[in-house]
């Protein structure tokens, strides 16, 4: 609410399956919508369960493929610039193994830190998991650790 007035600022958030709203809230209006789409999903309390998430270029972020998929969920964005996100798509094995793919892989994903990180990796799910922190708060604390953090 901006002191003074009867306007309130901020950015209608909902998740909708066939055009049906099934949960929604305000985030305010500088706050980036990838930091939500876990909050959303999780926090539905309709009889309606989505297993695939969508949104735009907005919905994404380092994070939010990973955490949907430890809940059991498909995270499946629609890229508006599919080339900036070729430049950022890595894999499980030797990249050589896709050299005659249409699509190629930049870089291989560093599994051993993954190894090395499971048990904060495992703390963070549990902690969105029992409703501790909801994801916007969980990922603005991420975001200011440093960058040799590997977590």
């Amino acid at each position: 609410m901006i002191r003074g007035t009867n306007k309130v600022t901020g950015v209608a958030y909902t998740l909708q399956c066939n055009h049906i709203p099934l949960n929604g809230y305000l985030i305010d209006a500088h706050e980036y919508e990838g930091h939500h789409v876990f909050d959303i999903w999780y926090r539905n309390t309709s009889d309606i369960v989505p297993t695939v998430i969508t949104g735009y270029m907005h919905s994404i972020n380092r994070a939010n493929f990973a955490i949907l998929h430890w809940f059991a969920l498909r995270f499946e964005p629609r890229c508006s610039s599919p080339g900036d996100m070729l430049k950022m798509l890595y894999c499980a094995d030797d990249p050589v193994r896709y050299k005659n793919c249409l699509i190629q892989p930049v870089g291989e994903i560093n599994q051993q830190v993954i190894h090395d990180e499971k048990p904060h990796l495992d703390q963070i799910v549990a902690t969105l998991g029992m409703k501790e922190i909801t994801q916007g708060a969980l990922i603005r604390k991420l975001c200011t650790y440093t960058t040799e953090n590997p977590t």
